[in-house]
């Protein structure tokens, strides 16, 4: 279940480059992890420290481990042509959708015009 939180906390971050980049490829789960834990140890100790960097301090490792183990994956260009080619295709599931929404309501609209729209129960 943590996991599918955390997934989604990563995924819902749409306005961010690094989550986007490093929220997938070989090292995806460990960043998703390491995210979700400075997310949960917001704020500073008694000494000024961000609380993050003592909480996640394990995970910092493992993550900086995988990213240099990896290098080649995230500095990749096809990497970033991936990600463009990942949100256009979600760009475009909105576009169909909202037409075939668009196209619904237009026939509602036309039927409840006309006095030719009937409603049904749904099946059961």
């Amino acid at each position: 279940l943590g996991k599918d939180i955390t997934s989604a906390a990563v995924d819902d971050r749409e306005d961010c480059p690094m989550c986007k980049k490093f929220g997938s490829g070989p090292c995806g789960d460990i960043f998703k992890r390491w995210l979700d834990c400075t997310d949960k140890h917001p704020g500073k100790d008694a000494n000024g420290e961000p609380l993050h960097l003592t909480n996640c301090l394990n995970l910092a490792e493992k993550l900086g481990e995988c990213l240099d183990t990896h290098a080649d994956h995230y500095t990749s260009k096809d990497n970033e042509e991936d990600i463009k080619q990942q949100e256009k295709a979600k760009s475009q599931e909105v576009v169909t959708l909202k037409s075939a929404w668009g196209e619904f309501v237009t026939e509602m609209e036309d039927g409840i015009k006309r006095n030719t729209y009937t409603t049904s129960p749904f099946p059961e």
